[in-house]
């Protein structure tokens, strides 16, 4: 029955997520399931997070073990000497891209939602880096800077997985479009910092600006969405400044509001 029940497991755990792998390999060492740590243990070995990523989620002894079993394998050692981007996929044990399913590509949206909800970009990282997350098709920096705080959405694009400008809906709105509708010096001055375009246009040929220039109340417009859409067209216009003063500094001298 032991026997059955560590098979089973051990199909599942194959077929997991890294991060759920590293829970299953804590529960197993708690335990004393010595083949499903084993099991756990190689498979988190072969997932190509780096050691210094590995100690943020796992003690040093675990982490100690995984870097062991890598360097008793020919073909994770040639794997680590090889240069490599850092968010090169090399999580093999997991169906991804074409051949993953759209319930696995929703599901892994639905978690990087609730990771970014609880502001943990560490475990996006992750998702990124072994399960071959694309944070553009997950709509990830829409969504933050809808749903999150300004440094949820900074982090984010610091991990430099994430295209600023990319496209969502069937307009193809950029982030920034909707930090301009959401009247948000805080959100549209970080965005600004990571190089978004305040003129990127939709298929409808509406920019940023148009969007806060299309704010007809006398609340927004004269106050707000007024000094936004003032301090992006000074941004436009210095563009060619080498010697400028960061995006957000530059755009917002007073700190956002007068």
């Amino acid at each position: 029955m032991y026997a059955a029940l560590h098979k089973q497991l051990e199909s599942m755990v194959k077929e997991a997520s890294v991060d759920d792998v590293m829970k299953v390999l804590m529960a197993s060492r708690k335990f004393e399931m010595q083949e499903l740590w084993a099991t756990c243990s190689h498979l988190v070995a072969r997932s190509g997070l780096s050691a210094d990523l590995l100690a943020k989620h796992l003690p040093i002894d675990v982490v100690a073990k995984i870097e062991e079993i890598r360097a008793k394998s020919p073909l994770a050692a040639a794997a680590t000497n090889a240069p490599r981007s850092p968010f090169q996929l090399t999580h093999h044990y997991l169906p991804i891209n074409a051949a993953s399913s759209a319930a696995d590509r929703d599901n892994k949206i639905r978690r990087m939602r609730r990771a970014l909800d609880a502001a943990d970009i560490e475990l996006v990282k992750l998702m990124v880096m072994g399960e071959g997350l694309d944070l553009d098709d997950a709509l990830a920096v829409h969504y933050a800077v809808q749903h999150c705080n300004r440094d949820v959405v900074k982090a984010l694009l610091e991990l430099g997985a994430a295209d600023v400008n990319s496209r969502a809906g069937p307009t193809g709105k950029t982030a920034l479009h909707l930090a301009a509708e959401m009247v948000s010096p805080d959100m549209v001055s970080v965005l600004l910092d990571h190089h978004a375009d305040p003129n990127a246009r939709t298929l409808d040929g509406v920019t940023p600006l148009d969007v806060l220039r299309s704010l007809t109340s006398e609340f927004l417009f004269k106050g707000a969405g007024q000094e936004i859409a003032a301090a992006m067209a000074a941004g436009e216009a210095r563009k060619g400044d080498n010697g400028r003063a960061s995006p957000s500094a530059m755009y917002f001298p007073n700190g956002g509001f007068a």
